[in-house]
């Protein structure tokens, strides 16, 4: 009987007594364990012969995550952990055997391919010692990996870092903390869309990291002091990005033409002029736009926006627009020149003193430019359109009901959702259809 005719013979879980339901439960489990190292052992052979590439895939990993529902990074991890296990085979038969979980499989691997200095000493000058100390080494951190109460991921991570220092401690060559050669950083993008970061760094390359990101990742109190809601994961990802950003400013990565586009994006002209006021139809918009194929990709790293975003980030020098139509034939280049230039940024500087949005403490030089009437809506770069916002509340603004009123000669002012602005309500540009 198979594992759904024996899951239906049970019922529902609701169905079940305790003693079934546990039972169930740990059966359950037990045969996602099996399948899962059954399914790294098959994806080890699929690797090593090549069937990826045969299907026109550039890799394993892009190969498994178009036919399951695993997303590019899961389905890596798979691959990277049955090319491991192809060369530790008794680690292989661990995870086969269900006595060692893939994840804490992967350590005991990486522990090998990137061995500490003494064990790559050894592996030339005394072969024999070198298969001694490997044993060592493998029995002690398989022991550490078995399943109980007490074996996490951090548990076994601290066994294969106390073997790390054990040995660095007798060899001649650089600890393995000091080490940068073995520093790696991998970036991919999941299946919708979002970005995916994971490294590793050399203790000196990692400071280097935390000095950078510290004063960026520091909470930001409200100016009446309501403390920065942004949990510290949030706030290190902020700040890499803001890091990231001004890197790019400084124009240190190159400049064309003299100005300092960052990023390139694909726009159709009837998502970029359209305001879709509803989450439905701002979901209409998107999804026609994709089902069309001609979708909102950045370039060269080909992610997909909403049109709002779109909109938001054709606001500033940061993003050079191309405005396509529905064959995806370009129609029009984004002119650096409609964007502000530096007296303008200066002058929005003074007037605007920061980010411009009610109660908001950002200064001013991490701040954006945003036309009040959009570009792409006839809206001029001159001062009396331009108004200086954060990150945050740029794409707040963009996604949201807010209505920012012009001031002629001064700052323009907020109106909050469902709030007549100053003059009366605005009218919105006609929609194209």
């Amino acid at each position: 009987m198979g594992s759904g005719d024996s899951h239906t013979a049970h019922g529902e879980p609701w169905q079940l007594g305790d003693a079934e339901l546990r039972g169930e439960v740990l059966d359950v489990y037990a045969e996602i364990a099996r399948l899962q190292a059954r399914g790294i052992a098959l994806m080890g052979e699929v690797v090593e012969r090549g069937i990826s590439g045969e299907d026109g895939f550039r890799d394993a990993g892009w190969w498994l995550a178009s036919r399951t529902m695993l997303e590019v990074h899961e389905a890596r991890r798979v691959v990277n952990l049955a090319v491991s296990l192809r060369s530790q085979r008794e680690v292989a038969a661990a995870v086969a055997e269900q006595r060692v979980s893939p994840t804490h499989a992967q350590l005991i691997c990486d522990f090998f391919e990137m061995p500490p200095s003494l064990l790559a000493a050894l592996a030339e000058a005394d072969p024999e010692e070198h298969s001694k100390v490997v044993e060592f080494c493998r029995d002690a951190l398989l022991a550490a990996a078995v399943p109980g109460p007490g074996t996490t991921t951090a548990s076994v991570r601290r066994a294969k870092e106390r073997l790390e220092i054990r040995l660095d401690a007798e060899s001649d060559g650089p600890p393995t903390r000091e080490r940068d050669n073995v520093n790696h950083l991998s970036v991919s993008h999941t299946l919708h869309g979002r970005v995916v970061v994971h490294g590793n760094f050399d203790a000196l390359s990692g400071e280097v990291l935390l000095t950078a990101l510290s004063k960026l990742s520091a909470p930001q109190p409200a100016e009446d002091g309501t403390p920065d809601r942004r949990s510290p994961r949030k706030r290190r990802a902020d700040a890499l990005v803001e890091v990231c950003r001004r890197f790019l400013d400084s124009g240190v990565a190159g400049m064309e033409a003299g100005e300092k586009p960052h990023v390139t994006v694909l726009v159709n002209q009837r998502d970029l002029e359209r305001r879709a006021d509803t989450a439905a139809e701002r979901r209409s918009v998107s999804i026609t736009a994709l089902l069309d194929g001609v979708g909102l990709p950045w370039r060269p790293w080909g992610a997909t926006l909403t049109p709002e975003t779109a909109r938001a980030v054709a606001c500033d020098a940061q993003v050079t627009p191309i405005v396509v139509d529905d064959n995806g034939v370009p129609l029009s280049m984004g002119r650096t020149t409609r964007l502000v230039t530096p007296a303008q940024r200066r002058a929005l500087t003074v007037r605007d003193r920061g980010c411009a949005f009610p109660n908001c403490p950002v200064p001013s030089s991490w701040c954006e430019a945003h036309h009040v009437t959009h570009w792409a809506d006839g809206g001029p770069t001159d001062l009396d359109n331009m108004v200086l916002l954060c990150g945050a509340h740029h794409r707040h603004v963009h996604h949201s009901a807010w209505t920012i009123t012009s001031t002629p000669r001064g700052r323009p002012t907020f109106t909050p959702p469902g709030v007549d602005p100053p003059g009366g309500p605005v009218a919105h540009p006609p929609r194209v259809a």
